[in-house]
């Protein structure tokens, strides 16, 4: 099994929501909406597996 690491970058706080500073987390929310799946809450982010395809994904 193919396994993928995809990271989305941003700045935390309110200033920062929806602007290009937040753009990787933009693009993972697009994504996580599309193939139904979410995120948990670990140490210092958000985390998420998706199995697709034979392929493994971590956000």
């Amino acid at each position: 099994m193919e396994k993928f690491l995809i990271t989305g970058l941003g700045n935390p706080g309110i200033l920062y929501k929806k602007t290009r500073h937040n753009l990787g987390f933009l693009i993972l929310d697009q994504i996580s909406k599309k193939y139904f799946f979410s995120f948990s809450e670990k140490k210092l982010g958000f985390v998420s597996v998706l199995n697709l395809k034979k392929k493994k994904f971590f956000f």
